[in-house]
């Protein structure tokens, strides 16, 4: 974040989890350069109750318009959700304000991924999407041009897997074997698993796009953490990862270590001293 101060005003939209654990962050001693200034949420009691955890005792706002009429407030971390990127991202850009994304499956419906890079490079807002609970990230990047083949396999506890099917939410149901429960591209696994899926979206997004981009997703009983596989292959080489990545204690469909990559981001986000990857 170039064009921002030492000390970096910062409004978290949705305090559940994700929200939650990053306002705790930037509250702490180990964060110097930000402060966090505003909370949204829907349910406002969620606010509440992280603004009384935290030391700088920020605004509960009542509206997203009060966080983009605040002229103190130059990041917006977004923690709420897939819907929240469609209703609020844009107008968060185009009234200046710099934007972290934690809901990436949400840049992957319509145009809005386009519109938001067309919005921030006129307005001058940096938006950042943190490599999420996968590693390979700069891998990927560097060799998108390069690259034919990406193929994401994803194995989740069946209790943790929330399958969006003729407009309801449920669990899958089969506890005793593994059973792969969808093959297809991001863009489909992201619309069917809105919850459960950002990885493919980071993924896509830093390679070949949602289309190209092959989802497995794996409900399998003897897994307690969240199990990504990337294979990519192309001209440039067969890349491989793998991550074992143990859930939060507090929402076990999200993994810790996207928490910690958001942290990570945010550490650096003001553009000083050494930046090692891509």
């Amino acid at each position: 974040m170039n064009h921002m101060d030492r000390q970096i005003r910062v409004a978290i939209l949705g305090c559940g989890t994700i929200g939650s654990e990053l306002a705790t962050f930037i509250d702490s001693d180990e964060c110097q350069q930000a402060q966090v200034s505003a909370l949204y949420d829907l349910d406002q009691s969620r606010s509440i109750s992280l603004r009384n955890k935290l030391l700088s005792n920020p605004r509960v706002t009542e509206s997203i318009e009060e966080i983009l009429l605040d002229a103190d407030v130059s990041l917006v971390i977004e923690a709420a959700g897939p819907d929240a990127i469609q209703s609020y991202s844009k107008d968060i850009v185009l009234a200046g304000k710099h934007l972290m994304v934690m809901s990436v499956g949400g840049l992957l419906h319509g145009d809005i991924y386009a519109e938001l890079d067309s919005i921030a490079s006129e307005s001058g807002s940096q938006i950042f999407v943190p490599s999420g609970a996968v590693g390979g990230i700069d891998a990927i990047k560097a060799c998108r041009d390069q690259l034919d083949v990406v193929i994401l396999t994803t194995k989740k506890h069946p209790d943790t897997i929330l399958d969006i099917s003729v407009g309801n939410i449920k669990k899958d149901s089969d506890r005793k074997y593994p059973r792969e429960i969808f093959y297809g591209t991001a863009l489909d696994a992201v619309k069917r698993f809105p919850f459960n899926i950002n990885v493919a979206a980071t993924i896509s997004l830093a390679g070949i796009g949602p289309i190209r981009t092959m989802v497995k997703i794996v409900a399998d009983p003897q897994v307690s953490g969240n199990v990504h596989e990337i294979y990519a292959s192309g001209s440039s080489g067969i890349m491989r990862f793998t991550m074992e990545n143990i859930p939060h204690p507090e929402n076990p469909r999200t993994s810790y270590m996207a928490i910690l990559a958001a942290i990570e981001t945010m550490k650096h986000s003001s553009g000083r001293g050494i930046r090692i990857g891509t």
